[in-house]
This record gives structure tokens, sequence and C-alpha cells, in this order.
């Protein structure tokens, strides 16, 4: 009998069981490094979190598999469509990305509580989506 306990990120436990058929049992046990490798084939935009947030939120996109690297352009804007910070603005590698946003213009400048737009260009693809600051 083979046992998995923990599967996830990080560390996991197996156990293995054996029995003889007549009622003896060995055990063993040993732990193993778990990765797991994020492999997308379209670019996407994550929720940010935390949502509502103060004083910063962490935005996660991907660059899909098939793409060595793209081009790729995460700015934040008001919701009257005023460009508040460009976070990002080049070249990045397939694969998932973090950037954290510290509530701040271009200038450096905290801005005031409100909804954001937060906005995703690459290679034709372009998503939105809204996040809260609250202060």
């Amino acid at each position: 009998m083979l046992t998995v306990a923990a599967v996830g990120l990080g560390t996991a436990t197996i156990t293995v069981t054996a029995n003889d058929g007549r009622g003896a049992q060995a055990h063993t046990s040993f732990a193993v490094n778990v990765r797991v490798k994020l492999e997308t084939t379209i670019f996407t935009l994550r929720p940010n979190y935390p949502n509502p947030f103060n004083p910063s939120t962490v935005i996660e996109y991907t660059v899909p598999a098939a793409q060595d690297a793209a081009m790729v352009r995460l700015a934040v804007y008001t919701m009257a469509g005023r460009l508040v910070h460009v976070l990002v603005n080049g070249l990045r590698a397939s694969g998932l990305h973090r950037v954290t946003w510290d509530g701040t213009d271009a200038a450096g400048t905290l801005v005031a509580s409100g909804v954001y737009l937060y906005r995703l260009e690459a290679q034709g693809f372009i998503q939105i989506r809204p996040m809260l600051l609250m202060k």
C-alpha cells in the first residue's frame, strides 16, 4: 500500500506499507520535494490580492509557454481613464509574473482611496480588472 500525505508545493511525505500475507507489516516513510511548473497557452491577468487593499496589492499575470518572451505593458488607471502608474513596460519571459503596486503614482505620491483599473497589454491581448484602494 502507498500513502501520500500533504500533496502540494513544498514537501510531501510518502509512506510505503508492505504486508507479507500472514499479517506482518513493514512501514517506511520518506519526504520528497514537490515542485509544480505553471505553463499556460494564453496570456492571463489574475485578480489582484488582497482586494480591497492598503497599502499594497499583488498583481499576477502569465506569458504563454509558447512564447519565449513577449512585450508586456501593465499599467494602473483611474476610473476616468487617466494613467496613474506604469508597473511593467518591456520584454518578459514566459511563465508567471508578480508585481506589487504600492498605491503610488509615477512620481511616487500616494494616490487617493478609490477604485482603480489595472490593464495588461501584450501582443494583441488586452484585459482590464478593477481593484479597490482603501485608506
